[in-house]
């Protein structure tokens, strides 16, 4: 975004870009700065490994071709979200491929906003989400998660739903 067009052309406050415009950085978008893919995302994988109480590792050669032939519109909030969503719900210590959810279209797959104290809540809140949104059909709610459906049984059992 080009804050001084904005501000030439009336629609951003003069006197807030002078206060906020100390020093200006262009940082081309992520799908230009496919090199920077892996490190960063060992970094969040490294951030929910601590805040979900995980064991993750690192991620499989797959996956990181996955993640680098990926557009990310959404650049490195995209990158961060996909990230902590496969971390949540990997069920080995490699990410590989299909523990990514990437929307075809070029954006992320549905973002689900969960308000959870732990893994365990959040991960509970996520597959009650996906059986409300394939109608209790547990091989489309298993896909959703992309999750396998005995891993999905044996999710359903941990948590009495």
């Amino acid at each position: 975004m080009n804050l001084e067009k904005l501000v030439s052309d009336g629609v951003f406050r003069e006197v807030l870009y002078y206060r906020i415009n100390t020093i200006s950085i262009w940082l081309p978008p992520l799908r230009e700065r496919p090199d920077d893919i892996v490190p960063l995302s060992e970094r969040f994988i490294k951030t929910f490994n601590k805040k979900y109480n995980r064991n993750v590792q690192g991620i499989s050669p797959e996956g990181v071709i996955t993640l680098r032939k990926y557009s990310w519109p959404g650049n490195i909030r995209e990158l961060q979200n996909v990230i902590e969503k496969a971390v949540i719900l990997s069920d080995g210590e490699t990410l590989k491929s299909g523990d990514f959810q990437l929307n075809s279209s070029g954006g992320s797959a549905q973002n689900v906003q969960i308000a959870a104290e732990s893994f365990e809540d959040a991960e509970k809140l996520l597959i009650q989400n996906a059986l409300n949104q394939s109608g209790g059909n547990l091989s489309l709610a298993a896909k959703q998660l992309n999750i396998s459906r005995p891993t999905l049984y044996n999710k359903l059992k941990k948590y009495n739903i």
